[in-house]
């Protein structure tokens, strides 16, 4: 599968700053999603690892990939924001979409 996007899905205060408090009491909130051509993305949560949001990612079929750190600090419509792959070199993207959420 080749690597097309990232969706994530993080609680935000209403500027566009993540919602420190409700991902440290509710990690399984901030849910990561890489999305390639095929039918099945990989899923992941963010976790505070050195003080860094990283993605840590399910294992699928006994695959394992890096985990990923997520750099910004807004994630209004259009801020930027940078994406590193552990090992790897940062990768910038562009906030394009915001949907509200309904959480239960």
């Amino acid at each position: 599968m080749s690597f097309q996007a990232y969706r994530f899905r993080l609680p935000l205060v209403a500027d566009g700053r993540l919602a420190f408090s409700i991902l440290l009491r509710e990690p399984g909130r901030a849910i990561v999603e890489r999305i390639g051509d095929g039918p099945q993305a990989d899923t992941g949560i963010l976790q505070l690892i050195d003080n860094q949001w990283t993605c840590v990612w399910n294992p699928v079929a006994g695959r394992k990939l890096p985990h990923v750190r997520l750099m910004g600090s807004r994630f209004a419509l259009g801020d930027q924001f940078g994406v590193r792959p552990l090992g790897s070199t940062i990768q910038l993207y562009k906030v394009s979409e915001l949907e509200p959420v309904t959480w239960h």
